[in-house]
């Protein structure tokens, strides 16, 4: 019997020997810091020693990309100790595929890999969110929003630098760069307000940048952006939606440039046309805008102008800037006060497919109050009805 006690006795002894240090995996941590990573590492020991201990980093080809060693002072129980690894430009090469790479370590007899993206809790991802349209004058704002690369939550305290690239116009043409930065909330958010210039004339071309480090952790997009035209704006109005021959037309407008931030342009001189269905330019008038960007024009309808819609159109007057900036329809209509009204009704509310007739009722009255007699009545199902700009009249 004391045998086997002394036996079960060695047997304990040399299993709790053989692990006299564990490190834990699953609440180890590593941070990026300059060019070095800090690895926290969860160690449980025995007993009080000093353990030589070795790290080294591994990429996704089991390339070894970094090494340290050094001696640790274990206490008893369970203690983080912090081990610093120098990295190089390791970060610079491989910030996209860092979440490959492994640790492999050794303390005393143990051995063991950990996979860096189980000890890089915060890496992230980011998420661009915003119009691929823009004009110059616009306050633009970009929505980032950064998330766990693995479980998608967000992650918040991560520094954002974003830049707007703009090339400007013309034969000195010259590089813009526009700066916003901040740092995403608890949600992972982040809302970044641009202010595009104005006073420039940009090529359509654009891009945004964004960076995004928390951590010692990089992360970059890229986003491609066009430019909607130099942002000018005529908004127009004219006295009256509907005309007839013979009347006098007026429209005018303010040109502005820019969006949000819009300011009234002076001094320029547009172009109004008045087209017809056919497309054909009926008038045409160039006005310079007032000091308060104002144009106006007036025409006089013809009196032989077939019934129907016209546009008016505004362009800017040099071939360089043809453009249309602005457009309105207008209506063309002969207005003749009717001298009695009709009603039709239909005898039952609805009918079946298989009754194949239907009754209508059809009154007419005077506005007078007396009924009209002796009328002619035409009743026919219209599906669509529009207006034939060449027949003048309509198309049932």
């Amino acid at each position: 019997m004391w045998r086997a006690l002394s036996l079960f006795v060695v047997v304990v002894v040399c299993l709790f020997s053989v692990n006299a240090q564990v490190i834990n995996e699953a609440e180890s941590r590593v941070n990026f810091v300059d060019k070095n990573a800090q690895f926290d590492l969860v160690i449980e020991n025995s007993a009080p020693k000093v353990s030589p201990i070795s790290l080294e980093l591994l990429d996704g080809e089991d390339s070894l990309r970094a090494t340290a060693k050094t001696e640790l002072r274990l206490t008893e129980g369970k203690q983080i100790y912090r081990v610093s690894m120098p990295l190089g430009n390791v970060l610079e090469k491989s910030q996209a595929d860092i979440h490959w790479f492994r640790l492999r370590y050794q303390i005393g007899a143990e051995k063991g890999i950990i996979s860096l993206s189980q000890m890089l809790r915060e890496l992230f991802e980011i998420e661009v969110i915003t119009s691929q349209l823009l004009a110059a004058g616009q306050t633009y704002r970009v929505k980032v929003r950064t998330v766990g690369a693995f479980d998608l939550k967000p992650v918040a305290g991560v520094l954002i630098n974003a830049e707007l690239k703009l090339e400007t116009d013309g034969e000195t043409s010259r590089e813009i760069l526009i700066p916003a930065s901040g740092t995403t909330d608890a949600e992972g958010f982040l809302y970044l307000d641009v202010n595009i210039p104005s006073d420039e004339k940009f090529d359509d071309g654009v891009e945004i940048n964004v960076r995004g480090a928390k951590g010692g952790i990089l992360r970059t997009i890229r986003e491609d952006l066009s430019l909607v035209g130099d942002g000018f704006q005529f908004p127009m109005m004219t006295d009256k939606p509907i005309y007839q021959p013979e009347q006098m037309l007026h429209a005018r407008g303010v040109l502005l440039k820019g969006l949000e931030s819009a300011s009234v342009v002076s001094g320029e001189e547009l172009e109004f046309r008045v087209y017809d269905e056919g497309d054909t330019v009926l008038y045409r008038e160039k006005v310079r805008t007032s000091d308060f960007g104002v144009a106006a024009f007036s025409w006089k309808i013809p009196e032989g102008a077939k019934l129907g819609t016209y546009r008016i159109r505004v362009r800017f007057s040099g071939d360089d800037q043809n453009a249309q900036i602005s457009s309105q329809n207008i209506r063309v209509s002969r207005y003749e006060l009717p001298n009695f009204s009709v009603n039709a009704k239909a005898l039952l509310p609805y009918y079946l497919p298989n009754q194949k007739k239907a009754e209508i009722e059809v009154s007419a009255d005077y506005l007078f109050g007396k009924p009209v007699t002796a009328g002619k009545v035409r009743i026919a199902r219209e599906n669509e009805r529009t207006w034939n700009w060449k027949k003048q009249q309509y198309d049932i």
